[in-house]
């Protein structure tokens, strides 16, 4: 088969595709892949019509999608790539020239900066700019760095001086030897030591700082888990692991809340007595209490009866058919519903049951998702990110020998027309696979099948 060469669009396919596309603009289409399709078949109608061209070749399934992308992303986005006026260039400019400056400490900073000025003209000047496409901050930030790097200012990632590099050292046998909190409040002494040698707009950023000097110490032999606890934390720590695991009603998120609050209150009061050790101590996240909270309270005897009841898995399990039904948009909508039900039926277990209520906890919101999904992938139904059925992977191989005969064909996109077809047929089976799903599957199936022994 010849190679097919690029063929422009005639004007009657350019008012179908303007059309279309205006139709999925406005919801007429539920998908990309619906108006592809529906533009394609017309199409084929406008080829077989007497003013049609029948000597032209047929669009493909992926010319028609891309050209759609394109246009969609050009259009709804206002990326970096669409079209920028002369208005906005300027505006952009300004605020490189602040950030060149040193007026701004970040090219995200200017960029956010820059994009609120948008977003005010759009406001004083309606008629002028709010007939443009509305620029988002990433299309924004883009600019600004390629507006900066034009200018000549300097990119982060620049090599360490000799003077960074001692300063750096020095710190992290600091931190080796245990002169500081953890890691974090290194990285801050040292960010500032560090720019106090540059007479100009920090070139480093603490976080750059923070990731040199953890590869740095431990080359020393020091590490994360090394780092201490203040007495007064140990202590506000087993205060709460204590309530989580004697009270009936106290959940591991409420006590790690209350001793996250309480630790707050002593760093506050550490940092009133010691102003000059500000940067010496950081106080924990709130991942780390709950963690260590949940780890204590178990090892002090708090039960939770992790199984699910059977009155707990047949709630769960109608949501499943729920969410297969389209009767919530995601898992996560579902979960929540599931969540509310669940907890009724706990309330109703501390009159009829109070022994059953009492070694019992809420479900958590991420174990009640994590159930549905798992009961509604038990029904081998589609649904996002579930694998593919039987009925599936039958219509998937059915088009391989199809693939067999047809892939040496020179310049003829075999396995991308087999992916086309097998999402046409999917959809009939009530799949919302997508062509580059099935294209990925179908490469998959054919490599493992044709791989040498």
């Amino acid at each position: 088969m010849p190679l097919v060469r690029r063929i422009p669009w005639t004007r009657a396919e350019l008012r179908v595709l303007d059309r279309h596309l205006a139709g999925l603009l406005a919801g007429s289409h539920a998908s990309l892949a619906e108006a592809v399709r529906a533009c394609l078949s017309e199409f084929t109608r406008l080829r077989r019509s007497p003013r049609g061209s029948s000597a032209s070749p047929p669009r493909t399934y992926q010319t028609v999608y891309t050209r759609f992308w394109r246009d969609l992303r050009s259009s709804r986005r206002g990326s970096r790539d669409s079209f920028w006026t002369a208005d906005e260039q300027g505006v952009v400019d300004r605020f490189v020239r602040a950030l060149v400056r040193g007026r701004y400490r970040r090219a995200q900073d200017a960029a956010e900066a820059c994009h609120r000025e948008f977003a005010r003209l759009r406001q004083l000047h309606p008629l002028v700019w709010r007939a443009r496409t509305p620029r988002t901050v990433g299309g924004v930030f883009m600019r600004v760095v390629e507006g900066a790097r034009a200018a000549g200012r300097d990119s982060q990632r620049v090599r360490w001086t000799d003077a960074e590099l001692a300063v750096l050292n020095r710190h992290a046998r600091a931190l080796a030897c245990g002169r500081f909190r953890d890691a974090r409040a290194a990285a801050a002494s040292c960010h500032a030591e560090i720019n106090r040698l540059v007479p100009r707009p920090p070139r480093r950023v603490r976080t750059g700082v923070c990731v040199r000097l953890e590869l740095a110490t431990h080359v020393l032999g020091w590490h994360m888990d090394d780092t201490r606890w203040l007495p007064g934390e140990r202590d506000l720590l087993e205060k709460y692991a204590l309530v989580a695991a004697r009270g009936k009603e106290v959940t591991i998120r409420a006590s790690a809340q209350a001793c996250q609050a309480a630790i707050a209150r002593l760093y506050q009061r550490f940092r009133a007595r010691h102003p000059s050790d500000r940067d010496g101590y950081v106080q924990r996240t709130y991942k780390t209490i709950h963690s260590y909270i949940e780890q204590r309270a178990g090892e002090l005897g708090r039960k939770v009866d992790a199984r699910w009841s059977a009155e707990e898995d047949a709630a769960m399990g109608r949501y499943a058919l729920a969410l297969l039904d389209g009767q919530y948009r995601d898992g996560k909508a579902a979960a929540r519903a599931c969540r509310r039900e669940l907890a009724t039926l706990r309330r109703g277990w501390r009159e009829a049951d109070p022994h059953r209520y009492s070694r019992t906890r809420m479900r958590s919101y991420c174990a009640v998702r994590h159930r549905i999904v798992e009961l509604a992938h038990a029904h081998e139904r589609r649904w996002p990110k579930t694998a593919w059925n039987k009925e599936e992977l039958a219509i998937m191989r059915s088009w391989l020998p199809w693939y067999r005969r047809h892939r040496g064909s020179r310049g003829f996109p075999a396995m991308r027309v087999a992916a086309e077809g097998i999402q046409e047929e999917l959809e009939s089976l009530g799949s919302r696979r997508s062509v580059a799903a099935c294209y990925g599957m179908f490469q998959q199936t054919w490599s493992r099948l044709n791989r040498p022994a």
